[in-house]
């Protein structure tokens, strides 16, 4: 798969991001989400910011296989980020 954009990875974008939504959603409970395996780098991600892999996967095709996360609310509030 093509790489969009690589000069903006790996910079922590897509962690404030998700911070940023979590805090404005701060009544949640947890976070459920998913991502194609074969996409490291999102799994990496997934992991570092304290999302657990719940195990279900699906398979779309040969070629992409989806993978889920889930993530309890309180462990979300590490990133100090001002609005």
């Amino acid at each position: 798969m093509k790489k969009e954009l690589p000069e903006h990875q790996g910079k922590g974008g897509a962690q404030k991001v998700f911070t940023m939504v979590e805090q404005i959603y701060d009544d949640a409970k947890s976070w459920k989400s998913g991502t194609i395996l074969q996409e490291k780098g999102n799994c990496y991600l997934y992991e570092k910011i304290g999302y657990k892999n719940t195990g279900a996967r699906k398979v779309i095709n040969d070629k992409m296989t989806m993978v889920f996360y889930e993530n309890q609310q309180e462990v979300y509030h590490r990133l100090s980020i001002r609005r």
